[in-house]
């Protein structure tokens, strides 16, 4: 989940620098609106309590992309011929 939420910050963060660049050199154009965070409950093994956590859709989208890429994975190596 860390090497996941480190990958989507990298990668965020390489976008946002290539397009400074770019809008130095373009008109000024008002400022796009950031994203809202959307919130969600995550439960905790072993906690009663579920822990509220927040990102921005774009976010949320990469994460659940890599949980399933990862899903996939495991199952494929648990359920291959032998």
């Amino acid at each position: 989940m860390k090497f996941g939420l480190i990958a989507v910050v990298l990668a965020l963060s390489t976008g946002t620098a290539v397009q400074a660049q770019d809008t130095q050199n373009a008109a000024p154009v008002a400022a796009p609106a950031k994203d809202k965070p959307v919130c969600r409950r995550e439960e905790e093994t072993g906690s009663v309590v579920a822990k509220r956590v927040c990102h921005t859709k774009a976010e949320w989208a990469a994460m659940d992309a890599e949980a399933d890429r990862t899903r996939n994975l495991d199952w494929t190596h648990n359920n291959r011929v032998r």
